[in-house]
């Protein structure tokens, strides 16, 4: 649902006829109300489009209130005012009654709620307008794992990939299931259907290969992230699985390079960051692993304790004893669950009384 999308199809019209001034007040508070949900501006959005709803009632615009509902209903969702979005989507549905849609923005609403059993209702409803519903088979899919019903979700995802063949999602969402239940060769037969269909989403591509690493298919799964990092070069992520498979090999020049890949596409990627600053820390390049560290906290302030941990290792190995204290204390703050003894035993046997604890 794109509210301007379908507006400016009648645009060409409209601006043929007396209305031209209604007829941009109404657009300008659409596009508004649309620029805010995709900021994430949910206040805003919602002033906008409660105006851009009585801007369709007065000037004759209601094929557009349904539409406009739905975002509305979602903008206040997400403000945590869940029992109001779910009357705006009852609102919506008594509009268009058959729309899979509006059935998943109503379950949305429910499920924050906590009315599971009243989301489940609507979610099949949903499905039952539009079988291969992918919201609607997510959201269903998700309410009866969560319960344990997992021979029913297997049928559901089963059902959706025969109604909706198209969809690599429903494929995901089986393979994903049959991994719970370790049924692995189905869910590779899963997965493998999820890339055919999509091999540009590189979910699908992180878990076909992941699964192909445990089925011991190193060659193969090697092959999967060269092939998907020609069609997604941008995508830290895949740099760093092909990283993380070639390290296991002990490949080092190669995992290198693949975590460089990950590191230039995002600085701030720790798990990237950690494995390649600590293959610059074994050949003894402990600076520029210093710097790597440095440059991951300034980018993602909220890092977890690893890399706080791995920044001290790098400086203690410069024998700056002081600041490789303050790293991995603020290591131990940020996970307190984490060991990282390693680097507390080895400065427990350099530190002076004069140097922090």
């Amino acid at each position: 649902m794109r509210i301007l999308a379908a507006i400016g199809l009648s645009l060409a019209t409209l601006l043929l006829t007396p209305r031209i001034i209604q007829a941009q007040t109404f657009v300008e508070l659409a596009t508004e109300g649309q620029a805010a949900m995709d900021n994430e501006d949910y206040a805003r959005a919602e002033i906008a489009l409660r105006q851009a709803l009585n801007q369709a009632d007065e000037e004759g615009f209601s094929s557009y209130k349904v539409e406009l509902l739905f975002f509305l209903s979602r903008s206040i969702d997400f403000q945590g005012r869940h029992a109001e979005a779910e009357a705006i989507a009852e609102d919506a549905i008594r509009l268009d009654p058959n729309s899979a849609a509006l059935r998943c923005r109503l379950s949305t609403a429910l499920k924050y709620q906590g009315k599971i059993d009243e989301a489940e209702a609507s979610y099949r409803e949903a499905l039952r307008i539009d079988p291969g519903f992918e919201n609607a088979v997510n959201g269903l899919g998700e309410i009866l794992e969560e319960r344990g019903d997992l021979a029913e979700a297997e049928l559901l995802y089963i059902s959706a990939t025969e109604s909706n063949p198209k969809s690599s999602k429903n494929f995901y969402r089986l393979g994903r299931l049959l991994v719970k239940q370790e049924r692995w060769a189905d869910a590779e037969v899963a997965y493998r259907n999820s890339v055919d269909i999509e091999p540009g989403l590189i979910l699908n591509v992180l878990h076909l290969g992941k699964l192909l690493q445990m089925r011991g298919a190193i060659d193969e799964a090697e092959s999967l992230y060269k092939q998907s990092i020609e069609t997604n070069s941008d995508s830290s992520y895949i740099h760093n699985a092909l990283g993380k498979l070639l390290l296991a090999q002990q490949r080092f020049s190669e995992a290198e390079q693949a975590y460089r890949a990950a590191v230039e596409i995002n600085p701030g990627f720790s798990a990237a960051v950690y494995d390649l600053g600590f293959l610059l820390i074994q050949r003894d390049d402990h600076v520029e692993a210093e710097t790597l560290f440095s440059t991951a906290i300034e980018t993602n302030p909220n890092t977890d304790g690893d890399i706080y941990f791995a920044l001290g290792v790098a400086i203690f190995n410069q024998k700056r004893y002081p600041e490789a204290a303050a790293a991995y204390q603020e290591a131990i703050r940020r996970n307190p669950d984490t060991d990282y003894s390693l680097l507390g035993n080895a400065l427990e046997t350099v530190q002076s009384p004069s140097q922090p604890n």
